[in-house]
């Protein structure tokens, strides 16, 4: 998992961090209570370009007489446009960027943070109830959680409508269907966050948008995300660009339906 997201770290945060991501990261984030936390760390920080909003929040809002910041994420290229994007020196409290696993973080000591962040990343982990422990593992009591996963793939034209076009036409379809698992089933999402060890949690859907008008401009962002698929299928491009110009005069914008989760451990 770790090459992949090497290779994959520049189009990665030009193509979703920077227009996708973001969106529902910030929408987590304002609920998060930031104005009043003291040690934040965020698992799965990428390019570091939510790490710099919730940094917004600690360095002008928190209100705190002590506060740190500890972002990391597996892929060591990550980190390094993270590191670009970021310079701790410049803030008035520590802030750390470190490689780690999300399924064991073996540099955060038991109970030491107050808010725990991570964003796309529960649904890509193999496993998630690890990483739900985990998270309950490094929070204080008191703590909250927050994570984003993806929702529900028939909520999510951005993906789906690819989906659609390639079995329409009996074609490979990519793996990241199984990205949606989670979100399939919230009440049995909560009883596996229950079975971490959180006393309550709450789970509310979020769709980050990526076009409201026009197919043609979908098309090209998944061009642009699926060159070797797309580019080269004019066929597959036309007929996904028809299913866009649906979905768009349906009234519904293209996107990512996201579930925010928040929890709790008293």
């Amino acid at each position: 998992m770790r090459d992949r997201w090497n290779n994959f770290s520049d189009n990665y945060t030009e193509m979703i961090n920077k227009k996708l991501s973001i969106q529902c990261a910030k929408e987590m984030h304002r609920h998060m209570e930031l104005d009043s936390a003291s040690s934040v760390l965020e698992v799965g920080a990428g390019a570091g370009i939510g790490s710099v909003d919730i940094l917004g929040y600690l360095n002008a809002r928190s209100k705190a007489a002590v506060k740190k910041f500890h972002a990391t994420d597996l892929s060591p290229a990550m980190l390094a446009l993270a590191k670009e994007r970021i310079k701790p020196e410049t803030y008035p409290f520590p802030v750390v960027l470190a490689e780690a696993n999300a399924l064991q973080l073996d540099a955060v000591a038991d109970a030491s943070v107050d808010r725990y962040m991570s964003t796309l990343v529960l649904q890509l982990v193999p496993d998630a109830d690890a990483m739900l422990r985990e998270s309950y593992r490094v929070l204080c009591v008191g703590g909250l959680a927050g994570f984003v996963i993806w929702g529900r793939e028939a909520n999510s034209g951005l993906f789906g409508l690819l989906v659609d076009a390639l079995k329409e036409q009996g074609k490979p379809v990519p793996g990241f269907s199984s990205n949606f698992n989670l979100g399939r089933d919230v009440p049995a999402l909560g009883q596996r966050i229950r079975a971490a060890g959180f006393a309550a949690y709450s789970v509310w859907p979020y769709v980050a948008t990526i076009e409201t008008w026009s197919a043609r401009a979908y098309v090209a962002f998944m061009a642009a995300l699926y060159p070797d698929m797309l580019e080269q299928d004019k066929e597959l491009e036309a007929r996904l660009g028809q299913l866009a110009t649906e979905w768009l005069a349906a009234g519904k914008p293209i996107g990512l339906e996201t579930y925010i989760v928040l929890a709790k451990k008293q």
